[in-house]
């Protein structure tokens, strides 16, 4: 701490970024992965990159952690590489037979070498921000009130459910058995191609900021009135249950990150013990929820508990993500001997996907030719990661320039983060992992997902010059007033 009569109390520190010698033992673990490669079936080569990749960023982040602290571990870059692995490769830790019929070795050697293109590029662009020294302010003038939080909790709240309340007419039973129901049959959801009231559903976007905005309420309880966490806390189970029930994972999963980093980057301390106990709790909830909401996703929640389906044996006995693996390994075999790669067109896709096509009727409906068609795919979503969507516009360099653009952007993220003082800003901080965490699925959704922060940082300096002004008048109106004697005396 620097103290001085005419400074205000600071704290000096660094942004923190990753360690080489960490980098070098994901990158080591990925080319040893290479050398050493079955060439027998396509689940022997993809359970193979699964295990030393899996082993080489475990210790990487064990390495940080011993050489840095906790804290400091708590970063964009490290949430991606977590995600892009268990979006790529988790799966396949575990038993999957399906995989040698589904694929050929070829398809899943060339999917396994662009996952692994993209790993390296990740980890060693976010190394492209150098180490900045930074001098954050403990003032209590920048110590946001916790009633703040709470209106800001509120808000999103009132504005991100208003949608769902809405179309049910403002009951709540109604809105919750039909949150039971299968997904896409709600009353709130919007059409394919969306209007003006499909601005309502954008609005929805603000849901994600519960989350943090709790989490971050969690860890200062001991500031806050228990009567405030007694009413947020059904609130916060509430949107849980929504994104439970929607059968949709990578939402459940997005609230628990986001819930997680604002919580721990608002703990006065970080103690062993409680991180992981907390941990354990909340990625045992969101793996149980996982395998429950993969089961009903489709024929809907309430069936699935009337039915007891969860108690049937021909429930799945293994690991299941996305398969991602598969239809990239088609993906890369297609581009670009049949269709020729699309170029800008997904970047241009991906820019525009967040306006309304209310204010542009004239948008762009998709790609002029969309991954379910390059994989012949019908009447499903396919998803293969930001990696086969970079492979759709320029093929292997599109992978490299992407993953190297979302280490940069991880590291200019986390420098950020590292100035933010406030609880306020901390959570600005953690709703950022929403996006970063998002975009490993599809880098169309990058920018939408950016809306909640953007939202966030706007109401966050919008108080800020408020209070600064009342402060301001507050001086003036205090200033002592002088009159001067009169001619007379």
């Amino acid at each position: 701490m620097i103290k001085d009569k005419n400074i205000s109390p600071v704290q000096v520190t660094t942004s923190p970024q990753a360690r080489i010698e960490g980098s070098v033992i994901i990158i080591f673990s990925i080319l040893t992965a290479w050398v050493f490669v079955p060439d027998t079936t396509p689940f022997a080569v993809a359970s193979h990159y699964a295990r030393y990749i899996a082993i080489g960023i475990t210790l990487s982040l064990l390495f940080e952690v011993a050489v840095m602290g906790l804290g400091r571990v708590i970063r964009a870059d490290c949430v991606c590489l977590v995600v892009f692995y268990a979006l790529s490769y988790l799966e396949f830790l575990f038993d999957q037979p399906e995989l040698n019929q589904a694929s050929t070795l070829s398809q899943t050697q060339g999917a396994c070498a662009l996952f692994n293109l993209g790993f390296v590029s990740m980890v060693i662009s976010r190394h492209f921000w150098p180490t900045k020294r930074i001098i954050v302010s403990n003032e209590k003038s920048q110590r946001i009130s916790f009633k703040v939080l709470l209106a800001a909790f509120w808000i999103a709240f009132a504005l991100g459910f208003f949608h769902v309340f809405w179309a049910v007419d403002f009951n709540p039973i109604r809105a919750i058995e039909e949150m039971m129901r299968p997904r896409f049959s709600q009353s709130w959801g919007r059409g394919r191609l969306g209007d003006w009231n499909a601005l309502l559903v954008e609005l929805g976007l603000l849901i994600y900021l519960i989350p943090p905005l709790f989490g971050a309420l969690l860890a200062l309880r001991r500031s806050i009135p228990t009567i405030h966490l007694m009413l947020t806390t059904p609130v916060f189970i509430f949107t849980l249950f929504y994104g439970f029930s929607s059968g949709t994972r990578n939402i459940f999963g997005i609230y628990a990150i986001t819930f997680f980093v604002a919580y721990l980057i608002n703990l006065e301390r970080l103690r062993w013990g409680r991180v992981i106990l907390f941990s354990l709790a909340v990625l045992g909830v969101t793996a149980l929820a996982s395998f429950h909401m993969l089961e009903f996703r489709n024929m809907g929640l309430k069936k699935y508990l009337e039915d007891e389906a969860y108690q049937d044996e021909a429930l799945r006995d293994t690991l299941f993500i996305d398969f991602n693996l598969r239809y990239l390994g088609v993906v890369q075999e297609v581009f670009p001997e049949r269709y020729d790669y699309l170029g800008f067109e997904v970047l241009v896709w991906a820019i525009v996907k967040p306006i309304p096509r209310a204010i542009w009727p004239g948008k762009p409906e998709g790609l002029s030719v969309s991954i379910e068609e390059a994989t012949n795919v019908e009447q499903m979503s396919v998803a293969t990661t930001w990696v086969g969507e970079s492979f759709l516009a320029f093929g292997r360099v599109g992978v490299v320039a992407t993953g190297l653009t979302i280490g940069l952007i991880c590291g200019f993220w986390n420098r950020r983060g590292s100035q933010y003082a406030s609880p306020m800003q901390k959570i600005i901080f953690a709703s950022g992992f929403f996006a970063a965490a998002l975009s490993m699925r599809s880098v169309f959704w990058f920018t939408t997902a950016l809306l909640p922060t953007i939202a966030l940082i706007s109401g966050d300096l919008i108080y800020r010059r408020f209070a600064a002004r009342n402060r301001r008048s507050k001086r003036v109106r205090s200033k002592p007033s002088f009159t001067l004697p009169s001619d007379s005396q």
